[in-house]
């Protein structure tokens, strides 16, 4: 794989995610209306200050209405970098993913932000300086130690963890009612024998990820196992978001893995 494939690939699976938030924010319109929890008026005073002139600016971009645009404009650029990513979709997608940063005050979903935020960054530089300067390899190299430095920090803080090494924190993550599992679920997590062994590969897959640089095969087999574990995380605690901004940094890891 090419350094400018590998960044292609990655805008790609960062326009699937950015449609994705779009249309989820549509969906949570009520939310953030005029009349919602986290309706403009009250934010305006934080970010505009008492200045009119910012605020009637800043309102023009993040008040309802321009926020509802926003997200059009990200649903509709992000389909396009899902079928034929180009570097100024990067810019445009940025753009939108630090106002909604300010939109909700600093993160909406936490790690899964940050991680977009690293990859639209890393992506964007890098498609624009490759073609001229053959550059785009030392923005894969970036992103692919920060994916590992990720999954290897979760593992080293959970194998320090005694509720993570006995099966205890999982079993709380499982049956904790803000999730609301299926019986069955919650019924397999209150089995000891069941909650141990799954610790500990979560904390085994995550602690030893670096050595999918070892080699294409290795890589793969990491890769397999991620997409797995966040389909998992995915369905069970309903972490969609982690799922495509975790994924999409999977090219840049091929292609340092060769």
């Amino acid at each position: 794989m090419a350094a400018l494939g590998a960044l292609e690939w990655t805008l790609r699976l960062l326009g699937v995610l950015a449609a994705g938030q779009g249309i989820e924010f549509l969906q949570l319109r009520g939310a953030w209306a005029d009349d919602g929890v986290w309706r403009w008026p009250d934010l305006r005073r934080e970010i505009a200050g008492k200045s009119k002139s910012m605020a009637q600016a800043w309102s023009l971009l993040l008040g309802t209405n321009g926020f509802l645009f926003l997200n059009v404009v990200r649903i509709f650029t992000g389909g396009l970098a899902a079928l034929a990513p180009q570097p100024w979709m990067a810019v445009v997608l940025l753009i939108i993913h630090i106002l909604t940063l300010l939109r909700w005050r600093g993160s909406f979903n936490g790690g899964s932000d940050s991680m977009c935020l690293l990859l639209l960054l890393a992506a964007g530089a890098g498609l624009w300086l490759e073609p001229a300067r053959r550059a785009g390899f030392a923005f894969l190299w970036y992103i692919s130690l920060q994916l590992l430095l990720s999954y290897y920090r979760s593992g080293f803080v959970k194998i320090k963890t005694r509720r993570w090494r006995d099966g205890s924190a999982l079993r709380l993550f499982l049956t904790s009612p803000v999730y609301e599992q299926k019986a069955w679920i919650q019924r397999a997590a209150e089995r000891r024998r069941l909650m141990v062994p799954a610790s500990w590969a979560i904390i085994l897959f995550e602690i030893s990820f670096p050595l999918a640089l070892l080699g294409p095969r290795w890589a793969l087999a990491y890769m397999g196992a991620g997409i797995s574990f966040h389909l998992l995380n995915a369905y069970l605690l309903g972490l969609n978001r982690f799922f495509f901004a975790w994924i999409a940094a999977y090219p840049a890891l091929y292609y340092c893995a060769q």
